[in-house]
């Protein structure tokens, strides 16, 4: 028997209705080629047959059913609406979100579009040249 068939009894067991079906009847063979180790696998199978998992206790079975209850309200369908909210509330978010993007976006636009402020220097001279004072502003500017 080779390693490979000895690797797969260790795995599938000595009970050859356990393997895959293709391997069925190399485990046939294998098993009756070499009785000791299907003893042996046959002796781990009925150890791990007869073991009994413990009932989980009460305290146990409280907690993950709570926890359950607890993740429940917390999931989102596959939509992105939460369970516990009503539609129409997440609907009024999903605007509040939308219009305040557009906000943003309408003041950044603005003033990224809109004239750079001039200086006060400016302001002046140009006030003066509308009211035909330029003289009077380079001569009080010291300018001439």
């Amino acid at each position: 028997m080779t390693d490979d068939l000895k690797h797969l009894i260790d795995i599938y067991g000595a009970d050859s209705a356990r393997w895959p079906a293709h391997l069925r009847a190399q485990a046939d063979t294998a098993l009756r080629a070499n009785p000791s180790h299907a003893e042996t696998a046959a002796a781990l199978d009925n150890a791990l047959d007869s073991h009994v998992v413990a009932k989980p206790s009460d305290l146990l079975r409280a907690r993950i059913l709570k926890a359950a209850k607890a993740e429940s309200k917390t999931s989102t369908s596959p939509h992105g609406a939460s369970n516990d909210r009503p539609r129409g509330k997440t609907n009024v978010f999903r605007f509040a979100a939308a219009a305040a993007a557009l906000m943003v976006c309408a003041v950044v636009g603005y003033q990224t579009l809109s004239p750079s402020p001039t200086t006060d220097q400016t302001i002046w001279v140009e006030a003066a040249n509308d009211l035909g004072i330029e003289d009077l502003y380079a001569w009080v500017e010291g300018e001439t």
